[in-house]
């Protein structure tokens, strides 16, 4: 059960062995990668508490090293890599430039925050898991920038205490808005929020963001305008509420199995969606007083 507790505010570095398996070890202060040397922690914690740089480098997670823990520290750049059912656990800090290969679990638990600066590439999963009534799971992301990637933003744990943010400035002038790229899915198995924290940031969807999951709602929310040239589906009994006005003048998809898709207000498109090519076979909606019209969503 013994503590141990490395870095100053000063750059360090081992070459050497540092163990953590019945213990905790806590990585303060600055280090790179590279300098970290050999970790064996499996059973043990370790806490990167510090600042991490990981520029043009692969911090390894697997059965040896075990999982680890964000306590307050920040990664900076490179690729975060997780094999052998080990992964990453955030209770609060940051990720600047990061990538999270495939296959990766990174987790946002109960009272925990992830911020994130300079985009974010997610080929691996991040859920957002909230295991308490009173107990937020939240991922910030702080000014203009881009999730993209091929993997997925899972909501889960056991309550509904889950949001992703857009944050900017709070000004008319230092607005920020998320984009959410191509390759990423959006889905739960309990309820979360898609949110701009302030009345001047918005959202751009390219991916998919599914309420995929029998009576759960997801809810995507701001003041300004935001635009889907993505996908917006309720499936399997799942319902997705939009609470905030809708630019569809793209190539957006609106897809609902009935009554999952509530949206208040939205600005109507002109031209029917198209349906993707992996859906089963769809029918046209018809007008209903949830704002979807026959030219604006797909239906069971």
């Amino acid at each position: 059960g013994t503590t141990i507790t490395v870095g100053t505010t000063a750059p360090w570095s081992n070459s050497g062995t540092m163990r953590a398996t019945a213990g905790t070890l806590n990585l303060g202060g600055n280090f790179s990668t590279s300098g970290l040397g050999t970790v064996q922690a499996a059973g043990g914690t370790v806490n990167i508490s510090g600042t991490l740089n990981n520029t043009g480098a692969t911090l390894a997670l697997n059965p040896s090293t075990g999982s680890w823990n964000l306590a307050g520290g920040t990664i900076t750049g490179g690729t975060i890599a997780a094999t052998g059912g080990a992964g990453l656990a955030v209770t609060y800090g940051s990720m600047i430039g990061v990538t999270i290969a495939a296959a990766t679990p990174v987790t946002v638990g109960s009272n925990s925050t992830l911020t994130v600066g300079g985009g974010l590439t997610l080929n691996g999963t991040l859920t957002v898991a909230s295991t308490s009534p009173y107990g937020w799971a939240a991922v910030y992301f702080n000014g203009t920038q881009t999730l993209s990637g091929s993997g997925q933003v899972v909501f889960g744990g056991s309550y509904s205490n889950n949001s992703v943010f857009v944050q900017g400035g709070g000004t008319p002038f230092t607005g920020a808005t998320l984009t959410i790229g191509p390759g990423v899915l959006v889905h739960g198995t309990m309820g979360g929020n898609i949110t701009a924290a302030t009345p001047y940031d918005t959202f751009v969807n390219q991916g998919t963001i599914d309420a995929d999951t029998s009576n759960v709602t997801l809810f995507v929310t701001s003041t300004l305008p935001w635009t889907n040239t993505g996908t917006l589906a309720a499936s399997n009994g799942g319902h997705l509420q939009l609470n905030s006005a809708l630019n569809t003048n793209g190539a957006g998809c609106l897809l609902s199995t009935t009554p999952g898709l509530a949206i208040s207000p939205i600005a109507k498109r002109n031209s029917a969606p198209s349906k993707p090519a992996s859906w089963p076979a769809w029918r046209r909606s018809s007008a209903s007083s949830s704002g979807i019209t026959t030219s604006e969503a797909w239906s069971m």
